[in-house]
């Protein structure tokens, strides 16, 4: 089923990025994910991309989103001593403010041919 891009959704609020660690936008990378937390998703293996690159640069990785992988994820960032780095923001209605506060969107499905989170990335 088409999915329609809904770009009143993904307009400037007026409101502050609620949840996010406040940050020097100069001094720091900020990747993003947005989608269900879900194995075909990739975001297992984002995690441990993140986990080689991170003590190279000064980034954060925000994940947002919620499914069954959430228990499993968090507990890779734990493990990986990234739980300072990685912020799971769970379910978010402010996407548009998410992607443009964002440095890079990150994509790392497995499975998908084209992606209505890069259409909305783009959008907003």
């Amino acid at each position: 089923m088409p999915q329609p891009l809904d770009v009143e959704r993904l307009r400037p609020a007026p409101t502050l990025l609620k949840g996010l660690p406040s940050a020097n936008p100069r001094r720091e990378v900020r990747l993003l994910f947005v989608g269900r937390l879900e194995r075909a998703k990739g975001v297992d293996v984002l995690l441990e991309a993140f986990a080689r690159i991170a003590p190279r640069m000064n980034a954060r990785l925000w994940i947002a989103g919620d499914g069954p992988e959430y228990p499993n994820l968090t507990h890779t960032a734990i493990r990986r001593r990234m739980s300072d780095r990685v912020h799971f923001l769970g379910y978010r209605s402010d996407v548009g403010d998410l992607y443009r506060a964002a440095n890079l969107l990150v994509i790392p499905s497995r499975a998908e041919g084209g992606s209505l989170v890069a259409l909305e990335s783009i959008a907003s």
